[in-house]
């Protein structure tokens, strides 16, 4: 302070002012490296129940899947919960693809592409029956960059069969993975992410 009252009147209030517009940028802008401010996840009620043999479903306009669940064989139901994700500002998803078919007995692993979340899931037929999913892009963050997908280290195992699976990503996390083996009596694990 003793600096400003050296200076000229007129350059002081001058400083003053660059100061004060300094610290206001400097508050406003994000750190610059990763990960930004996480984003919060409000769950939407489940769906209501389809038959997992014979379903395409996709979550609402920017929304996102959080959970699933199942119970018994492949022509009993199947519903799923959606979420809406928040980071200052509501998060649109877009860009939203359908993967290629996957036979749902195979053991393969479906990972969402790198920063983009599931947003659906269909299945036909039986357990040697193709599914599929949905993927979409979340938009940006509040400063106007893109946001980062971070998935868990781990996959949730729901159960030992499918048959019997309830699952639901844990607090402000999002589905972009799952895997499943066998029929219905087969093990099936989900992954999820976080959201900056």
């Amino acid at each position: 302070m003793k600096l400003l009252h050296t200076l000229h009147p007129p350059l002081a209030g001058l400083s003053a002012l660059l100061v004060a517009a300094l610290l206001s940028a400097c508050a406003q802008a994000p750190a610059s490296r990763e990960p930004r401010a996480p984003a919060t996840v409000t769950k939407l009620n489940w769906s209501a129940y389809i038959k997992e043999n014979d379903h395409d479903f996709t979550c609402g306009t920017n929304e996102v899947m959080i959970g699933r669940h199942h119970w018994d064989a492949e022509d009993k139901p199947t519903r799923y919960r959606c979420a809406t994700v928040f980071q200052f500002k509501d998060i649109t998803i877009s860009d939203v693809h359908k993967s290629d078919n996957i036979k749902e007995s195979s053991g393969k692993r479906f990972v969402c592409p790198p920063n983009e979340i599931m947003v659906g899931r269909g299945h036909d037929d039986d357990e040697h029956g193709p599914t599929w999913y949905y993927c979409g892009k979340p938009g940006n963050d509040y400063w106007g960059n893109p946001l980062s997908v971070v998935p868990w280290t781990t996959w949730i195992r729901v159960d030992d069969e499918e048959k019997h699976g309830e699952v639901e990503c844990p607090t402000d996390s999002v589905m972009v993975g799952r895997w499943h083996i066998d029929d219905e009596t087969g093990p099936t694990e989900y992954l999820c992410a976080r959201v900056y």
